[in-house]
């Protein structure tokens, strides 16, 4: 933008005849990964009951946090896992893909999104005057898939490892490695991903907010 470099990246696509679909044998799992995914759940929290900035009714990709632990994870730094049900009458399966419903790969990416805004919510004293990033900025990003969720699938499990937990003036980040499980099958991965809460210069709260938009299309009326 500008003669400015917003983005750049390497990545690589692989074709798989119809018998590995079918088998969906997913990405090669560490013990250290298996053993957190079978941390026992807790008493569930809801993502109604977290915070309406981790996800609106619409793009919810998780349903409730299942197990949360600020000193936990491969790090000591905070572990947290998330879970979802899955539908056949889920809105994406009807959009994608023509004769060949499967969620997005996308969406797989928001609910790992989702498991790391609950985290910074549950772990920090987010000030309301602020908001997420989508993801956090300046910071290195690495994803894998190996495996789909269909219509046949019942559950789906986003979780979020904390390497590196940081607030400095204004902004909260955590850094660490995201997946998501189908069972014991890990289907995604990021082993660098990071989110970010920063501070808004303006907050503006959400009962006066259509009334300061509408005074401004009113100005640049006149």
């Amino acid at each position: 933008v500008d003669g400015s470099e917003v983005y750049s990246m390497d990545t690589a696509f692989g074709f798989f005849p119809e018998e590995a679909m079918a088998a969906q044998k997913g990405l090669p799992v560490l013990e250290k990964e298996r053993e957190l995914r079978h941390k026992p759940a807790a008493k569930l929290q809801t993502l109604a009951e977290l915070s309406s900035k981790v996800a609106g009714p619409k793009l919810a990709m998780i349903d409730a946090v299942e197990h949360y632990d600020e000193a936990g994870g491969s790090h000591g730094k905070g572990y947290i896992r998330a879970v979802k049900s899955v539908k056949p009458s889920d809105w994406f399966f009807k959009a994608h893909f023509f004769q060949d419903p499967v969620q997005p790969g996308s969406l797989g990416i928001e609910a790992m999104v989702q498991a790391m805004k609950s985290f910074l919510v549950l772990r920090c004293d987010l000030p309301e005057n602020g908001n997420f990033e989508a993801l956090a900025l300046n910071e290195d990003l690495s994803w894998r898939y190996r495996g789909q969720v269909t219509p046949d699938i019942s559950e789906v499990h986003a979780e979020f490892d904390v390497s590196h937990l940081e607030q400095d003036n204004g902004r909260y980040c955590a850094k660490g490695s995201a997946r998501l499980w189908i069972g014991d099958r890990k289907i995604y991965e990021a082993p660098e991903i990071s989110m970010a809460y920063v501070l808004s210069l303006i907050h503006i709260s959400e009962p006066t907010r259509p009334l300061y938009i509408s005074y401004a299309v009113f100005c640049l009326k006149k």
